[in-house]
């Protein structure tokens, strides 16, 4: 198994050199693959592939007529590809926009293309178009990914990870926002949104301190399918902060290192700079 999956990263990486040579000769800059019977374009968000939330298009037009394609059946699955193993990431459902044939689509990346090759499959009425897609390694001073792990809930013989995701920050001087997205490992194939009836979870609460010490102070929202919003943070334009999550599943609070909580790992913490 371990060498079928060296030769998919083999593979996977003479794509990228293909593709790259391609490109250098061609003056059509879009990115395109084909099914049976569509065409479709990859098209970049405002910000370029980073480890973190990721949000872009991607167009489909018919094959033969070229007519954009309205009401598909569309969904997404990221795979990375590295040299001793393979696995997905997290993703939101696919929604139509408001112009023909075009959809929106967010993938948050746990990890950037340094470590093996990003595939991003875009499946379109049981067809699928394949790009490889270079995703950048966050080099910035915020936090955009963090985690937390279960101490008894256990996958496939390991404590099962919850992956935090920073989406925004909002606002001005004392009254920021926060928005933040947690997902848990399934498989490594699989990172469902957590929520009610997903996973076993019978019971969800997030609570947000800025002190590591007060979390009552900052009433959390729970938007659905992993979303989740703090409002009111008194936090100073251009200075950096910390904001601290803490993650209780089913009555267990979740721990940066799977052991019992004792009061300095059982949250994670952003830094942020409004």
């Amino acid at each position: 198994m371990k060498a079928i999956t060296t030769i998919k990263y083999l593979l996977a990486l003479t794509l990228i050199s293909l593709v790259a040579a391609c490109g250098s000769s061609s003056t059509d800059t879009r990115i395109l693959d084909t099914t049976d019977s569509y065409t479709v374009e990859y098209i970049p968000g405002a910000t370029d592939a980073t480890q973190g939330k990721t949000s872009f298009q991607f167009k489909v037009t018919d094959k033969t007529t070229n007519n954009p394609i309205t009401g598909a059946t569309a969904s997404i699955k990221p795979v990375m590809v590295m040299t001793d193993k393979t696995h997905s990431t997290p993703v939101e459902s696919v929604t139509e926009s408001s112009t023909p044939g075009t959809y929106n689509a967010t993938a948050y990346y746990l990890m950037s293309s340094s470590g093996g090759v990003w595939t991003l499959n875009i499946i379109i009425n049981d067809e699928t178009a394949s790009f490889v897609i270079d995703v950048a390694m966050d080099t910035t001073a915020v936090t955009t990914l963090s985690a937390l792990i279960s101490g008894s809930d256990l996958v496939m013989g390991s404590p099962r990870k919850y992956k935090l995701f920073r989406e925004s920050l909002t606002g001005s001087a004392g009254t920021y926002s926060f928005n933040f997205f947690v997902a848990a490992m399934e498989t490594m194939m699989s990172w469902p949104a957590i929520d009610i009836g997903v996973l076993g979870i019978t019971s969800v609460d997030v609570q947000v301190s800025l002190d590591a010490s007060d979390w009552i102070s900052y009433p959390v929202t729970d938007n659905g399918s992993g979303h989740f919003t703090v409002n009111d943070l008194s936090l100073s334009e251009g200075i950096q902060d910390e904001i601290y999550v803490k993650l209780i599943v089913n009555g267990e609070v979740k721990t940066t290192d799977g052991a019992d909580p004792d009061g300095n790992n059982d949250y994670t913490t952003f830094s942020v700079t409004p």
